[in-house]
Formats: structure tokens, sequence, C-alpha cells
């Protein structure tokens, strides 16, 4: 039976509800997509219509939710699935470009440069799909597209399917394979579903067509090829010589006949990918510095040959002038640096390449301002020191004394105000930078960072939307989103955002730290103590110790978390200045027998350390409400009411500031009071299972109303 289009939805220049419709674009699993107009939001989209009969509205609709569930850039946005007069259509974001299909067939083979580009982009997106449970089916250049900025977006979900790593499926026939013959793995040619193999398979037959400009074998050869595919190997599959060997060895294994043979993942296909680029870019080098060591050969021959000694002199002024630029350098180095701020010592060489720099000249406006920065990120990492914050003021000034219209300098005085808790100079400062120059990443980072802390979430989200799209693929911006989406409680969006800044940097330390923290709020403690382990394998780190010592203790394990916040806040291994561990240190030992003595020097420490910060930050909630919960661990009941009262005084309705009320109340005799509270506190979303694992409300649990609150069942 043939399978017709509804003509008169898809016609150009006909309307579809408030669409007007265009040229045909191209045809994917489940229809044609054609060219729009939204009438509405005045704005071009793409629009693809499901074909006529019952499965192919089905599939349509299925593409539109799995296509929908990515998250990753590469993955068209979609902006609605419409029902018009009985017809069923896709609306989705209009990408400018063209298919890797027709670029290949323009200009053949392409270099091997671009090639590692897209296939690292294309990896890293289809890795993210695989964590989140599900397989494209169908990677092919026809679906790859080359936007006319540069990156890489995957099309056409029609053949997404949840993986199954049992593959309890039907075995097929061939006909009946969703997907694409061409590109299809042996196993699923024999009846397999769409699995993250399959696409490891697909894509090493793309990036083979790329290099050499020419399909691996021609669809139309019919069994023959897929014959060969199903009983032969891929020896024949021969690469250029003077390609990488490491590249064409790779390929070789995504295009293995046995699926056990390929590479075990995605994100390991990537992290190939990353080094093979890695390791080009240091053969250019190497090329490049070995050019420049032959011109300069030249040139002295001929300087030896020709020049007299007015001319000597001259390029002995030259060569003085030249050496005096090449120290920007190092500057360079440390804006890299900074970039990496949760790997070991990587600021503080960072810092010190800069003081070098500024004690050459004084007057780089640039190198104080990155200083600043860097002053800032050695506060806020492991230190905790003030020393640091009032280093980063005398940068930062430095630097507007040079150059106040740098957007570099503005967006340093912003991170400064900002770490002093002068939350409306900091602002005032970001948004001048970002007027002279919109695209200055630190001023997009700090105004991310600053109205995701303010609880403007709108605004938040709108920066961090701009700043993605400017800076596509920098974590900075992944971390922050995901912090934005967790503090909004959507905790599976906060997951898929930092697992795809782990994909992004698997040796920095801050998204295994954030991902644990989701993790435990999900009730998720084995995975949360998995991540953390993951991430202790790149380096001792006070956050991961830290979060560590979070986790054993919500699971009952007081020993280990004890010994896990003492290396939080060792000198070699942690942050010794972070009240947060000494307090966390305290609640932990309170509960191991003959520790008590320790418990309340820890908590002492950690309520001297808060009292300090609220001389700069009266007005925070937070730390009034934490310092209260300490006073009351330490029996100072009437500081503890004092500062909780003025906590909630603030107008926050946040769940913790809520559970922290209850606790003190309940630490001070006040039992009504505290059921109160902790009412609220799970009422605003706060994890039941956090408060059943509170040693502090075992009193508490003798209380039938307790009971309720947590199942949830009426009086």
């Amino acid at each position: 039976m043939e399978t017709v289009l509804e003509q008169p939805p898809t016609g150009e220049g006909r309307q579809f509800s408030h669409y007007r419709i265009g040229g045909t674009l191209g045809e994917g699993g489940f229809g044609r997509v054609h060219l729009a107009w939204d009438e509405r939001l005045a704005r071009e989209v793409a629009i693809k219509f499901a074909v006529r009969d019952e499965s192919g509205q089905r599939g349509l609709r299925y593409e539109a939710q799995r296509l929908a569930a990515q998250a990753h850039r590469a993955f068209v946005a979609v902006y609605a699935l419409e029902e018009h007069a009985g017809q069923l259509a896709l609306v989705m974001e209009r990408i400018h470009g063209n298919t890797l299909a027709h670029a290949l067939d323009r200009a053949g083979a392409l270099p091997a440069e671009r090639v590692l580009r897209l296939g690292t982009a294309v990896a890293e997106a289809l890795a993210v799909a695989h964590h989140h449970g599900w397989a494209h089916g169908d990677l092919k250049p026809s679906n790859v597209m080359l936007t006319e900025c540069g990156d890489v977006r995957i099309l056409d979900f029609g053949a997404a399917a949840a993986i199954d790593p049992e593959q309890t499926v039907t075995t097929v026939s061939a006909q009946g394979v969703a997907g694409t013959l061409a590109y299809l793995a042996p196993e699923r040619l024999l009846g397999a579903r769409a699995g993250a193999s399959g696409d490891i398979y697909a894509l090493g037959l793309v990036l083979y067509e790329a290099l050499k400009g020419v399909r691996d074998f021609e669809v139309d050869a019919a069994w023959g090829g897929l014959h060969r595919r199903l009983h032969g190997s891929a020896a024949g599959r021969r690469l250029p010589r003077s390609m990488d060997a490491a590249l064409a060895d790779l390929i070789e294994r995504m295009t293995r006949r046995h699926a056990q043979d390929r590479p075990r993942s995605m994100s390991e296909v990537h992290r190939r990918l990353v080094k093979a680029q890695e390791q080009q870019r240091e053969r250019g080098r190497k090329r490049a510095d070995h050019r420049a060591v032959l011109g300069l050969i030249v040139m002295f021959g001929l300087f030896v040959m020709f020049v007299h000694d007015r001319d000597m002199r001259r390029t002995a002024s030259l060569t003085g002038a030249e050496h005096t630029a090449g120290i920007s350098d190092p500057v360079a180095r440390a804006e890299q640096l900074l970039g990496e701020f949760d790997t070991s010592g990587a600021v503080a060489e960072a810092v010190a390449l800069l003081e070098g720099r500024l004690a050459a000249d004084p007057h780089d406006a640039g190198a104080a301002a990155l200083l600043a920065i860097g002053y800032c990120l050695r506060y806020a990492g492991d230190e905790r020191d003030e020393v640091w914050l009032k280093r980063a003021r005398q940068a930062a000034e430095q630097a507007e004394r040079e150059e106040p219209q740098q957007a570099l300098v503005q967006a340093a005085r912003g991170w400064v105000e900002e770490y002093l808790n002068n939350k409306a100079g900091a602002e005032g400062h970001y948004l001048r930078a970002r007027r002279l120059d919109p695209d200055d990443r630190h001023a997009l980072l700090g105004l991310a960072r600053l109205y995701s802390q303010s609880d403007r979430a709108a605004l938040a989200q709108r920066v961090l939307t701009d700043a993605m799209r400017r800076h596509p693929g920098d974590r900075g911006f992944v971390d922050t989103q995901g912090t934005l989406l967790y503090q909004q409680g959507d905790l599976a969006g906060a997951e898929q955002a930092f697992r795809r800044s782990i994909l992004l940097k698997p040796s920095g330390v801050q998204a295994y730290v954030s991902l644990s923290g989701v993790l435990l709020r999900a009730n998720r403690i084995d995975d949360g103590l998995h991540v953390l382990q993951q991430g202790l394998r790149h380096g001792s780190n006070g956050r991961l110790y830290g979060n560590l010592g979070t986790l054993l203790y919500m699971r009952g394990d007081y020993a280990e978390a004890a010994t896990a916040f003492e290396r939080a806040l060792s000198d070699a291994k942690g942050s010794p200045n972070d009240y947060l561990k000494w307090a966390n240190l305290g609640d932990t030992l309170r509960w191991l027998p003959g520790r008590e003595a320790q418990a309340h020097a820890a908590h002492l420490r950690a309520l001297q350390m808060v009292d300090t910060l609220l001389q700069r930050s009266p007005d925070s909630a937070t730390l009034q409400s934490r310092s209260a919960v300490y006073a009351a661990r330490l029996g100072q009941a009437s500081l503890a009411r004092q500062r909780i009262e003025a906590a909630l005084g603030r107008g926050s309705n946040s769940a913790d500031l809520q559970f922290r009320a209850a606790l003190v109340a309940e630490l001070g005799g006040a039992r009504e009071t505290a059921l109160t509270h902790l009412q609220d506190a799970i009422a605003r979303g706060y994890p039941t299972h956090m408060i059943a694992s509170e040693p502090d409300l075992l009193a508490l649990r003798r209380d039938r109303r307790y009971h309720r609150m947590l199942t949830g069942k009426p009086e």
C-alpha cells in the first residue's frame, strides 16, 4: 500500500493554522519538512507534516517527544506539535545551513580537521542522548546539518528508540527495520532495535564517508553489500595512508561487525575524538614551529650576507620589541587556566602568571582585571581567606584606573562587588560590560550567576540562553544552567546539565560536586557516592570530600562521614576556612561516642566564621538561619531564636529555611512550632527522606503528627 501525504496544508503558499507554508526543505522518517512563517511570532520555522495514515501520525508524535526530550544544543529545538484540520505537524527551529551529504556531494572528501570537529560534536550530543536512554537510530550524512555559523546539528529522530540493554525485541526482517540500510549496524539488520552500539557503528561510517568522500558501499548493491556487512569484516575499509593512525583505528573499531568489539560507549568515542583533536593541534603547532625555525634560519642567512651594522642595530631593536610583545602570551594562558578553575593548581598558576605580567607592565588593564577574577576564584575555592577579596578589589580598581571602558575590566569589577555581597553594584558593572561587549564571557557568567542567586530565574535563563548561543560548549554556562534548574526544583534537568558538563570536561571537579548534590536531593545516595568516587579519581578536593561526608552522613555512616569531613578541612586536601564543612563535621561528631567535645569545638568554629560573614552580608537569610542552627546545637537558645526570626523576617519562603526553623524549634523544646515549620518545609518541597535521616528529629518521631506529615495521611 502506498503512503500519501495529505496535500492541502503542504502546498506552497497555503495556510496551516497560523503558519504560512513555503517550499520543501527535505523528507524525514515520518513525513515531509517545509519552510514556514509563524505569523503569530513573526519568525521562520520548519514544519514536518505527518503522512496521512495512522502509523505516520503515531510516528511523528513519537519523534516529537523524543526530540523534545533532548536538551543538547546539537539537537533541533521543538516549538510545538500542532493539529489542524485533521493534519498533524511538528513545528521546529529553522536551521540555516547544508547537510553533510550536500557538502560531500559538492566538495568530496573533507579535511581531517573538519571531520574531527563535526565527529566530536555529534559524539558529544549522542553520548548525552544515550545517557538519558535514547538512541538516534538513523544517523547518516543527510541527518547531520552543518550550520552557517559552523555548528553541527542532528536532524530526524523518526527512528529513535529507547535503549534496551537486554535487547528484548522480536526479530524482524531487514525490510522492516527503521533506519537507512546503508548505515545500519549488522545486528540491526538481524532485527535488533536501535541502541548505542548501532549509533556508534553509523557514526563510524559517516566519519569514513566524510574522510573518503564516498560511501563504504552502495545501497543499491542490494543484498550483496548487506551480506558483506553481516558476514564479512571491515578489513576493506581503507583510509588514506596520510590519515592519523589513531583516527583510522577508532573508525575501524567503531565499524566492527560484532557490537562487543566496538567502543563501549559513545562517551568513549567522544573522549578519543577529543584526544585526536588535541594531538592534531599539537602536531600543527610543531609543524608551525618547524617552519618558523626554518624561516628564521633563512632570514638569518640573508641578514649575515646583506645587512650592515646599522641594520643589525635596527634588527636588534626590533627583536627586543617582539620579545616585549610576546609577554602577552602568559595572559592568554592565564585566562585559559581560570576557565579550568576546578583543576588542581590551575588558579594558583594563573595568578602567578598575571602577577608576573603586572610586575613587568603595571599598566596592563586586562591582566589586572583577570587577576581580580583569579583572586575571587582563590577565595571561592578551597581557601576562603578574606585576604583574596581585598586583593581582588585592589586589582579591579587598578584595572579600572587604566581602562574604564574595557568590558573585561567592568566584568572584573562586577565579580569583586558580587563576592563582597554588593549585588546592586555588581549588576551595574556587569550590564556596563555587556554594553561595551555583548560577547564578554566573564560578564555573562557573572550576570547569570547573580540573577540565579537573587531569585530572578527568568532573567537568569534569558542571560544563559544568550550566553550559550554566543559560547556553545562552554561548561561554565552549562554548570550555571544546572544550578538554576536545581534551585527551581527541576532535578532531572539539573542532572542532565551537570552530566553534560562532565562530558565536556571529565577532569573538572565542580560538576561532580554539583551532580552529587542533585542525586542526594533525589534520594539516590548510592548513585551520588559513585559520582563522587569518579570525581576523586581526578584528584583530591575539599568540595568532593565535603559532599562525600554529607552523603555518608545521610546514610547513617557517621564514622566514615567524619573522616571525609576531616579530609575536607585539612590543609593538604581541603578547605579549613569553610564554615559549612566545620558545621557538618560538628553535626557528625555529635553522634560518635567520646567525640562530643570535638563536635562542640567544630560548631563553635562554624558559628564564629558565620558571624564574620554576617558583618559583610547582614541581610543573608541563609547565613542567619544556618548560624541559628549552630547556636541551637551549642545550647545558645536565645541567639538561635534571634537569628532564625531574623531569617524568617526576610520574607523567604524556601523549603531549606523552613527546615532549619523546625530544627531550631525542636532543639529549643518548642515542639508545636517545630511541627508547623516542618509542615511548611514539606509543602515547599523539602525531601522527606532528608527529614527522616536527620538525627536531631529523633525525639520528634514519637509524635504521631510527624509520621502523618511524612506519609501524607490525613488526621
